[in-house]
C-alpha cells in the first residue's frame, strides 16, 4: 500500500479534480470520501470546459454504482463495505479512514498543523507493530547521512471508531495472511501460541508476564503524559477475573496492548545541535533486523531476529546487558 499526503492546498477541489482525472485516464478506479462530496460532484461537471468526469453519487442505482470507476461518498463509513474495493482512495475529510488495508493507495488532502512545516520533506513509515521504532531508525539514518539536522517523528493511532471485530481484522492483516489471518488467527492468538510454546519448554511463566504488566502500569503513574496512569499491582495482573479475563490462553487482558487512541512525538537532532536544548538523551547505538514473516518458518522460542538485533546494538554501543539499569 502506498500513501501520499497532499497538503497546504489553496484549492483542494481543483487539486482533487486533477488527481481524479489523471487516475481515471490511467485506467484506475477511485473512491473519494468527503463531507463536501456534493461540491466536488458539481466541480467535476465544470472544472474542464469540454470534459465531464463521470462519477457515481450516493443513492444511485446499484448497476450504475457497480459500473462506475469513480465513486463519491460522504465519508469512510459503512457504505464503504457495500462499494467495490478500488485501488485508490482519496480522503478530502478530516477524519482518518476506518480501515484502508485493502487499498493500494490512500491520498490525504489536509492542511498542515503548522505553517512552518510547509515545504519540509515528509515520509510515512508503516511497519506494523514496529512502525514507531522504524520511524525513529529512519530519522536517525537521515541525520547520520548529513542530509538533515532536525527530524520530528510523530506517531498516531485511532482505533476506537470501529468495532472490536474490525480492529482485530485490520491488525491481523499485518500477519502472514495465507497461513495466519486467513485461517482466523488474530494477533492475541498468535502471541498466545508463542507463549504456550515458551511455557511448554521453560515452564509456566504467567507470573513473569504479570510482573512485566505491573511494572509497565507503575511506570505510567510516573508520567503525566502516559495513556494510562493507574497502578494495577502484581496481584491484579496475575489473577484471572472479570476485570482481567483470559483473552487468548494463557494471555490475560493485562498481558495485551490496548485498543485505543493515542499519539506521541519525538524531536531528534544532530549531536551538534543538542546543546540548544535544556534536556537531551543520546542514542548510543541502533540496529535493525528483518526476519521471516510466517511463524511456521521460525523457532518462536528462539526469537532469533530480536536476539540478533540486540547483539548488534550491544556491539555498536560497547556494552553488555549487565551495563543496563
Amino acid at each position: 500500500m502506498e500513501v501520499e499526503f497532499h497538503t497546504g492546498l489553496a484549492e483542494p477541489l481543483d487539486h482533487a479534480s486533477r488527481l481524479l482525472r489523471k487516475a481515471l485516464r490511467a485506467g484506475g478506479r477511485v473512491c473519494v470520501a468527503s463531507p463536501q462530496w456534493e461540491a466536488l460532484s458539481r466541480h467535476l461537471w465544470v472544472s474542464e470546459p469540454r470534459e465531464f468526469t463521470a462519477h457515481a453519487r450516493p443513492g444511485v442505482a446499484g448497476a450504475v454504482w457497480r459500473r462506475s470507476a469513480l465513486w463519491l461518498l460522504p465519508g469512510f463509513d459503512a457504505a464503504v463495505d457495500a462499494s467495490p474495493r478500488p485501488p485508490v482512495w482519496v480522503n478530502l475529510g478530516a477524519d482518518a479512514p476506518l480501515r484502508f488495508d485493502g487499498c493500494e493507495r490512500l491520498i490525504e488532502l489536509v492542511a498542515q498543523a503548522d505553517e512552518g512545516l510547509r515545504w519540509k520533506p515528509a515520509t510515512r513509515v508503516e511497519n506494523a507493530c514496529a512502525s514507531g521504532s522504524a520511524a525513529i531508525y529512519a530519522a536517525l539514518d537521515a541525520i547520520a547521512s548529513g542530509r538533515i539536522e532536525v527530524a520530528l517523528v510523530v506517531g498516531a493511532e485511532k482505533m476506537t471508531n470501529v468495532s472490536g471485530s474490525a480492529v482485530t481484522a485490520s491488525l491481523a492483516s499485518a500477519s502472514y495472511v495465507p497461513e495466519e489471518s486467513s485461517q482466523g488467527a488474530s494477533f492475541p492468538g498468535l502471541f498466545a501460541d508463542m507463549a504456550r510454546a515458551y511455557f511448554a519448554k521453560y515452564g509456566d511463566q504467567s507470573a513473569a508476564l504479570a510482573r512485566i504488566a505491573a511494572k509497565n502500569h507503575l511506570n505510567g503513574t510516573r508520567n503525566p503524559w502516559a495513556h494510562m496512569r493507574k497502578d494495577l499491582g502484581f496481584a491484579f495482573c496475575n489473577t484471572v477475573s472479570d476485570a482481567n479475563p483470559i483473552i487468548a490462553a494463557p494471555l490475560r487482558k493485562t498481558d495485551c496492548s490496548l485498543v485505543s487512541d493515542g499519539a506521541a512525538a519525538l524531536l531528534i537532532v544532530a549531536e551538534s545541535r543538542a546543546q540548544q536544548f535544556a534536556r537531551a538523551v543520546r542514542f548510543r547505538a541502533t540496529a535493525q533486523v528483518n526476519d521471516l514473516l510466517p511463524t511456521s518458518r521460525r523457532d518462536t522460542n528462539a526469537f532469533a531476529g530480536p536476539a540478533r538485533a540486540w547483539q548488534q546494538a550491544y556491539a555498536a554501543a560497547g556494552c553488555t546487558v549487565a551495563d543496563l539499569d
